[in-house]
């Protein structure tokens, strides 16, 4: 009976480990966001400035799904 209980809490340490890396990733997003806009004092797209920083953020933005992607074809 112990065994099963351990089980069940592994699984859901791994699915609160799972859901917290999703959120704070989310989160880290909308920060960086946050940081290009102040910064950059941005009202539209094109006073954007700081290239780099745009192109950071936009590769950190597909980083995720590119991965999850690529690891479900390793599963499949």
């Amino acid at each position: 009976m112990n065994g099963k209980h351990e089980g069940e809490k592994d699984e859901m340490e791994k699915h609160i480990t799972l859901l917290s890396s999703k959120i704070s990733y989310y989160l880290l997003l909308l920060l960086m966001l946050i940081v290009l806009i102040v910064s950059e004092k941005v009202i539209a797209l094109n006073d954007i400035k700081n290239i780099p920083l745009v192109i950071v953020i936009g590769l950190a933005w597909i980083t995720m799904p590119i991965t999850e992607f690529v690891v479900s074809k390793k599963y499949r």
